[in-house]
Parts: structure tokens; sequence; C-alpha cells
């Protein structure tokens, strides 16, 4: 073998899951995820398949084909009204996903130090490019923008505030379209992490630094809950307590300022998102309950998602998905499908810390159909069946 068996794994599954993970790019990244399959396969052939990884796909695949059935009959409260987008769309785009990352779950051999130690170098890139972007762009004004030559669409890095001292301020975006998309796929891999590590180290904690420097509220919310929530090391916790509560105190003044900004002129961000609270409790306790499906909306903002020139803003309504991933599968599966997944993480996590981490997931803005978010809820649905090779 030209490598080490572990080396080829976690550099298999490194690349595989970082360019999963760009959500914001186009469908073409797949095909360099094929292709590095490929080689891996050529270079190290294996011949069984593992009953552990296919009992979780037919599993999540049945939950799939379940909701999917009852969006195309249009049973309880589902509907199907996306205008090109049907249930069986849905069905066989999720599938797809799944297998996907079913293989690579199955190169990791289910081993955790291979998944965690991949899963580390995807986040060092993110964060790493944060920092570029962050360093370059206050010190010269000129913004690497990692979208926009490939997509045509511009990163949202600027957005006119100006604070005391600091003076213009820039929110850098990774690899996405804004600092709060950054966030939400970081998050989500910062936490897959730490449920198999159950330790943080340098580089965890210059990724909550981007969060707070992504000066993005919901990632900045983020970050505290993450904070709070990973304290595993009770020394010094009063020291640490303290020193918290100094940098929120001196903070308050810029917090009011930006709030002020975001929520005065033409785009208030915290009505807007409240809007989509209304539209979505103001339904009858049928949809409440159950939602609308994966292939569905409700009535009221049907015409803005079928007429894609539509001005969501000039409507006082957010993205779907800008209220957070629990608001989205509360409209998409109502209160029923949030519960059941609330359910799936506390049995499969066990532990409280690992559970209240994972509803810090809840509040990003990924998609429940996003590569990243599905790769996470494989994990949550395998994890027993991982070998550990770190205390969790």
């Amino acid at each position: 073998m030209i490598l080490n068996e572990d080396t080829l794994k976690k550099a298999t599954l490194a690349l595989s899951i970082f360019f999963l993970s760009l959500e914001n790019h186009d469908n073409t990244r797949l095909i360099i995820i094929f292709a590095i399959l490929f080689i891996y396969f050529i270079i190290h052939p294996k011949s069984y398949l593992n009953k552990n990884i296919l009992k979780v796909l037919f599993s999540i695949s049945f939950l799939i084909m379940t909701v999917s059935i009852f969006s195309h009959y249009e049973w309880l409260s589902y509907v199907n009204n996306m205008t090109n987008y049907g249930s069986i769309d849905f069905f066989g785009t999720m599938v797809f996903k799944l297998i996907l990352i079913a293989i690579c779950f199955y190169i990791s051999g289910l081993e955790s130090k291979v998944l965690a130690d991949s899963v580390k170098i995807v986040i060092a890139i993110h964060v790493s490019v944060f920092f570029f972007q962050l360093i370059v762009v206050y010190s010269t004004g000129y913004y690497i923008d990692l979208l926009q030559p490939f997509t045509g669409e511009a990163s949202r890095y600027t957005w006119g505030v100006r604070l005391p001292i600091i003076g213009n301020t820039y929110r850098p975006t990774g690899f996405y379209n804004e600092p709060s998309t950054y966030s939400a796929f970081v998050i989500c891999l910062f936490i897959l992490r730490y449920h198999i590590t159950n330790k943080i180290d340098k580089l965890d904690k210059a990724l909550l630094a981007s969060l707070f420097l992504s000066l993005s509220f919901a990632s900045i919310f983020c970050a505290f809950f993450l904070m709070y929530f990973i304290k595993n090391n009770k020394e010094n916790y009063k020291l640490k307590f303290l020193l918290a509560t100094t940098v929120v105190v001196t903070l308050i003044p810029f917090v009011i300022d930006l709030l002020v900004l975001r929520t005065s002129g033409n785009y208030d961000a915290i009505g807007m998102r409240l809007g989509l609270f209304d539209v979505i409790f103001n339904q009858s306790m049928l949809d409440i309950f159950f939602g609308s499906g994966p292939v569905g909306v409700p009535r009221e903002i049907e015409y803005l998602v079928n007429n894609p020139g539509a001005s969501w803003a000039r409507q006082g309504l957010p993205a779907l998905n800008d209220n957070g991933l629990g608001t989205f599968i509360l409209m998409k599966f109502g209160v029923i499908g949030l519960i059941l997944l609330l359910g799936i993480l506390k049995f499969n996590l066990k532990s409280n810390r690992h559970f209240l981490c994972s509803l810090v997931i809840l509040i990003t803005k990924l998609k429940y159909t996003s590569f990243i978010f599905l790769i996470y809820i494989f994990y949550v649905f395998i994890r027993k069946n991982m070998k550990h090779s770190h205390s969790v």
C-alpha cells in the first residue's frame, strides 16, 4: 500500500465531508466526491458490507419513505404545493444523500477516532479560511470571496455597520453566502466531534471565537449556549463565570447599537422572524401538530415559495430557515415531528450535556436536508455501534 490505511481513510473522509459541507456551492462538487471515493476503493477495495450501517440506512430511509407517501397522498395536514418539487423528488434526493453518507461511514470502519480526526481536518479548513478572510478584510478592506467565483453569488460580508473605536465592521462568511450559514455548518461539525471526543481543544476554542467574530446574532447566541453546556472542567468555574460576565457587560453597548441598526429602517430582522412564527401558529391545530410535509408549505406563503422573484422582505418575512432548523422542522413536520426528533436525540445521546449541545443545532440555519445535518443524524443512529477510541 502507498499510504497507511488509517491515513487513507482519514484523507478520503476529510475531503469527502469537506466538499459535502459546501452547501452553497452547486452540485458539481459531487463529481469531485465521486472521484475521491472511486480512487479510495481502487487503492483499498473492500468486499464486505457492514450490517449496522445498512440497518441505519434502511431505518432512516423508511422514515423518509413514510413522510413521502403521506405527502404524495396529502394525508393528515401534509400538502404537495411546491412547484417542481414533489414527494418522489424528495425521496430520491434524500435516499441518494443517505447512500453517499453510508459510504463515508463504511470507509471509516465505524472507528470513532477516524471519524473524529477527519471532522477535525474539515473544521480546521473552515476556521482557517474564516480567520484568513477576517485578517485580510480588516487590514486591507479587500474581501476574499470564496463563493462568487464558483457560483456567481456574492458573499454578504458587509452590512453597513460602524462601531465605536472599530469603525467599519465586516462579517466573514468562509465558503458560504453569509456568516450565519458558516456558523451553522461549523457548529454542527463541532458538536459531532464533541460527541466523539467529549473534550475541547485549541481548534474548538478558535471555532467558538470565530462565532463571536462573525458578528451574527444567531452565531453569538449559539456560542454562548455551547460555552455554557460544555463546562466539563468545573475547576476555576467561578473565575470563568466572572470573566464571561465582564465580557458580556463590556459588550452590552455594542450589542445595543447593533440591535438598533438591525431593527430600524426598511429591514427589521427580528420583526420578520416573528412574522414567520405568526404564519406557522395561525394555522389549524392539525397543521400545527403535523406540519405541511417535506414538499409543502403553509398556504399563506405558498405564493412566495413558488415565485423566486417575489420579495420575502417586502412581505415582512425571512427565508424559511432563518428562524432556525427547529422552526423549519416545526413548519414541515409539526409539533409531533419536532418531539420525535428530540426523542431520537435524547434516546441515542444519553448524556444530558450531549443532548443539550445537540439542541444548539436546532437554533442554526441548517436545513434538515443538508448533507452535514444528515451525517450528524446518521452518527446519532449508529453511535452505539462505533468503535470508541476516546472516552465519551
